[in-house]
Parts: C-alpha cells; sequence; structure tokens
C-alpha cells in the first residue's frame, strides 16, 4: 500500500504545542503567507489496542491555533483557543473534536464533533474559529443519530454544504440554525461503502477534492484498529464522484487520522494525527493528486437531486 510522507518531494513536519495533552488531527487552511492548524489536544493514551489510558475524570479535548509559514512550513505560534463559553453548552461539555477548519463568508470556521461523556453523545457543531471561541450552531442529525461525526464540508460560493455520508452519497446545505437542507440522496458507490469524512473538499480544476477515511478493526480486537484513506474527486454541479484513488496511508499500518487538506503554491498539504500523540503537515507537489487519482472518470450512478 502506497505511504504518502514517501512520494518524491513529499516533505513532513510535527506540529508543536506547550501543553501536557497529546497533540494530533491537525486541520489547516491557507490564509495569505501563512498555513494555520487547528490541533486538537487530547488528555488519554492510545493503546495498542485502540483502547484509552485517560489522565482526568473523563476524557477531554483542548485545541490550538498553531501558525506555520506558507514557504517554509516553520513553525511560528502557538495558541490555545479559550472555549469555557462553548462548554456551557451541554453538546461541548468535553470539548469539540476532530475540527475541520475551512474559509467561508470571508472568516475562519469550524466544524467539529462536540462531546459529552454523561451522555455518551457526539454532536456536530459548526463554529467561528478564533482564539476565543463563545459562538456556535448545533446542527441536528439528519438520521435522528446519537453520536455524529466525520462529516465532509464544502464550500460553493455563498453556500455551505456537508457532505454527510459517501456510500449512498448524501449531501445536505446549511439551511441557517440547527437546520440542514437535503440536496442529494442516493448515489452508491461500491467502493466507498463504510468511508467518511476526512477533509473539507477544496476546489480543483472546476471540480472538488477530498480525502476520505475508513476504520479497520475493532478495539481490543486481535489486530487492533487501521484506518485507511482515498483521495476523491467529486463534481459539485452533478452532485457525483468522478474519480476515486486505490486505498493508502501516510506513515504506515496504523492509527491515522487525516482531518486537513489546503491547496498552495503548487503544492497539496495535508493534516493528519498518528496514534492520538502526533500532529504531522505533509507537503506534496500538487501533481501527486493526479497521479493518486488517475486518469479513468467513473459513470454517473443515479441519485435524487433534491435542490
Amino acid at each position: 500500500m502506497r505511504r504518502l510522507a514517501e512520494w518524491p518531494g513529499a516533505e513532513r513536519v510535527e506540529l508543536k504545542v506547550p501543553t501536557h495533552y497529546h497533540p494530533c488531527n491537525p486541520a489547516v487552511v491557507v490564509e495569505g503567507d501563512r498555513l494555520t492548524a487547528v490541533v486538537r489536544t487530547v488528555n488519554y493514551e492510545l493503546r495498542e489496542n485502540a483502547s484509552i489510558t485517560i489522565r482526568g475524570p473523563a476524557p477531554d479535548t483542548q485545541n490550538w491555533l498553531v501558525t506555520l509559514d506558507a514557504a517554509t512550513l516553520a513553525q511560528r505560534e502557538a495558541v490555545k483557543i479559550e472555549d469555557a463559553a462553548l462548554r456551557q453548552h451541554p453538546v461541548a461539555r468535553d470539548g469539540l473534536e476532530d475540527m475541520r477548519a475551512f474559509t467561508w463568508r470571508g472568516r475562519l470556521w469550524g466544524l467539529a464533533s462536540g462531546h459529552n461523556h454523561l451522555n455518551a453523545r457526539n454532536t456536530m457543531v459548526l463554529a467561528p474559529v478564533s482564539a476565543e471561541m463563545a459562538e456556535m450552531e448545533v446542527l441536528l442529525s439528519p438520521k435522528g443519530e446519537g453520536r455524529e461525526k466525520n462529516w465532509g464540508v464544502l464550500v460553493k460560493g455563498d453556500a455551505l454544504f456537508f457532505v454527510y455520508w459517501a456510500s449512498p452519497l448524501q449531501i445536505y446545505r446549511f439551511a441557517g440554525g440547527m437546520l440542514l437542507e437535503p440536496v442529494f440522496i442516493g448515489a452508491e458507490y461500491p467502493e466507498l461503502d463504510g468511508w467518511c469524512g476526512s477533509s473539507p473538499y477544496v476546489p480543483h480544476s472546476g471540480r472538488y477534492l477530498a480525502l476520505l477515511h475508513k476504520r479497520e478493526g475493532e478495539k481490543n480486537g486481535p489486530g487492533g484498529v487501521v484506518y485507511r484513506h482515498r483521495l476523491v474527486e467529486l463534481d459539485a454541479e452533478e452532485w457525483r464522484f468522478t474519480r476515486i484513488s486505490a486505498p493508502f496511508c501516510f506513515e504506515g499500518d496504523q492509527v491515522e487520522f487525516n482531518s486537513g487538506l489546503a491547496l498552495h503554491g503548487g503544492n497539496a498539504v495535508v493534516g493528519y494525527g498518528v496514534k492520538d500523540a502526533a500532529a504531522c503537515i505533509l507537503r506534496l507537489p500538487l501533481d501527486a493528486l493526479d497521479s493518486l487519482l488517475g486518469d479513468s472518470e467513473l459513470a454517473a450512478l443515479e441519485g435524487a437531486d433534491l435542490a
């Protein structure tokens, strides 16, 4: 299986934050001459069998804003996000997990999964991102699920869309408040069964690129847990995947969680965590993405366009 960290010309940096929590799963966006990463830090350690050892009464997430020089990838600063106001809401009692960062309407936003261990629920939230976060929109689960994670996010003009699932492909538009408006439901992609997330969808050559992931194995299982990834290309006019890569990993057969993708200066910048204990940025030549996707375009599959 291909390891992207070994791609010719690839550059890898590991982000550092001054905390006893473990950094992981960085989201990344381009802002002028800098890259801004939202880095999740956690108060637990991941065991080989994918269970966790918690350093505290419950799992907790604290997020940091980390800036890097876009040309050199040198880290500039790291600032802890103050989120005490958000934690007053029951959906975010234990913090915002695995935030995906993106630019919308001239501001930096995050789509994250709020966690509350008391009722074992994860709830998707949308919030403007800054060093002090006090606003968020709670998003209702389209399926009435008690645990929601890993939605894709896509900005198209002034509109904001969520890719709820890859197969069958399910697209919702943010309608304001807690409401989601269904846009497209139904196209099946057998090779994407069980795949979701993982990065935001970023525009490229008239279409959108994103990274998806799939977890293989179970906690406490004999082989542990491994994450696989694919790169996909989406036509956001017809709402269909046009190209899908073969599965790959970043560094090896282990827990690797992708949370960011950005394009800048002829390069692709990918953010991912390793074993919930390292926050990594990988820069690749942009043509690596086309090489992963290949030349063959998928035929359009049937689905219901509800727009």
